[in-house]
């Protein structure tokens, strides 16, 4: 005869206490995903708007040095999602030429004058003492952008439109750094670089993109943009948000 095998009465309370365990490590498991989830929407957020801070500051600045040269009689567009403050053609070069005429030096001068009061104030050496609250050490570069229209150029001067929107940005830095020194050497919200540069595209980021471009659509896209580009946040400010999140 077979011996019936007789259950072991702790068997099953041993797997009802394994099951009870696992479930509270689960509950745990979820509630501590929660609490960073939530702690890290937070930190997300405090970015957020420092990003916003950001970029209102640059607008404010854009919007100064525009109503500086607006009110001496050049026309100037702030581009406030693009940190871009925009100067038609007309107000530094001829079509096709990149010498600038004393109406244009009139012009950087106006804007040297005020890059030299504003931009330490956006800097890594910002005296806090001139700056004001609208300002912050935010900028990563501000570039002087030289853009032509699409119609290719070729002359003893400029063999291609790159050499010619070359030539304009930096013709524009050179005027600049003449009227104001100064400029050449401010750094930048890290103090890694230098602060102002310059860059040219040619007809390639049109502001005017018709397929069939009209005189006036290559009258837009000949400008000089000056690009003011924010500096990402740094490690201490993340480490910054995330703590100020947990708390």
């Amino acid at each position: 005869m077979r011996t019936a095998v007789r259950p072991d009465p702790h068997q099953d309370t041993y797997f009802v206490s394994l099951n009870d365990l696992l479930v509270g490590l689960l509950f745990i498991f979820i509630v501590l995903l929660m609490t960073y989830s939530m702690i890290f929407q937070d930190s997300v957020e405090r970015l957020e708007r420092q990003l916003t801070e950001r970029v209102d500051m640059r607008t404010e600045l854009l919007e100064r040095i525009k109503a500086k040269l607006v009110g001496a009689g050049f026309d100037a567009e702030v581009v406030a999602d693009e940190g871009v403050l925009r100067l038609p053609e007309g107000v530094l070069f001829a079509p096709g030429q990149a010498i600038l005429g004393d109406r244009a030096r009139g012009a950087l001068t106006i804007i040297a004058d005020a890059l030299r009061s504003e931009l330490p104030c956006f800097g890594a050496k910002r005296q806090l003492q001139y700056c004001g609250r609208n300002s912050g050490a935010i900028l990563e570069a501000v570039y002087i952008e030289g853009h032509t229209d699409d119609v290719a150029i070729n002359n003893q001067q400029f063999r291609s439109n790159w050499e010619l929107s070359s030539a304009r940005a930096i013709a524009t830095y050179n005027q600049l750094v003449k009227a104001q020194p100064t400029l050449k050497a401010l750094p930048n919200a890290t103090g890694s670089a230098a602060l102002l540069g310059a860059s040219a595209y040619a007809d390639t980021r049109r502001v005017a993109k018709s397929e069939h471009p009209t005189a006036a659509d290559r009258q837009r896209n000949r400008r000089v943009d000056f690009r003011f580009l924010l500096s990402p946040p740094s490690h201490v400010e993340i480490n910054a948000a995330a703590r100020n999140a947990a708390k």
